[in-house]
């Protein structure tokens, strides 16, 4: 077979090599992009629950009697520590408390009825006639695209600063 001068000049044109290949690469880096960006962001969620959880049980160690008020308000600061992303925190705030025999138990949770009993890692944390106040956070996070989510769930624990059993007053 002979090859003519137009099927010699067609296939030593090189002129749409790199469109081809942008065609090729560009679904590809989009791909990588998208996927960093949604990865990156969930990380971002989960740095502020762990923050907003250590700043929930530092704010609540730091009174000598807490109120159903002030908790509300130690939720919300938690709550803006995560803006802007959407509010998908389950916060649970507990006072583990150890008597004279050295019996641990709750003393007070909030919300009342929210849980499943002494976190386990509360235990060993409380000594007697002591108490140590532990914060739980469950967050549902999504990342901005929909290509991943993740459920992040953050403890973090203080002992009370100014007295050894923070009251709670529900009024």
């Amino acid at each position: 077979m002979k090859i003519t001068p137009k099927i010699q000049h067609f296939l030593a044109d090189i002129r749409g090599v790199g469109a081809v290949e942008f065609a090729l690469i560009v679904p590809f880096m989009l791909a990588v992009w998208m996927g960093s960006v949604e990865l990156a962001t969930l990380e971002l969620v989960s740095r502020k629950v762990s923050v907003a959880t250590q700043t929930m049980a530092d704010l609540v160690a730091q009174e000598n009697r807490i109120t159903v008020a002030q908790l509300d308000t130690i939720i919300s600061v938690g709550r803006q520590i995560l803006a802007p992303f959407p509010d998908n925190m389950n916060i649970r705030i507990i006072s583990v408390e150890a008597d004279l025999d050295g019996s641990v138990g709750i003393g007070w949770e909030f919300p009342v009825g929210g849980g499943a009993g002494i976190p386990p890692r509360a235990r060993p944390l409380v000594i007697q006639n002591e108490s140590v106040i532990s914060v739980i956070v469950s967050y549902k996070s999504e990342g901005p695209l929909g290509q991943f989510s993740r459920d992040i769930i953050e403890e973090a624990y203080a002992r009370p600063r100014r007295v050894r059993i923070i009251p709670f007053d529900p009024e």
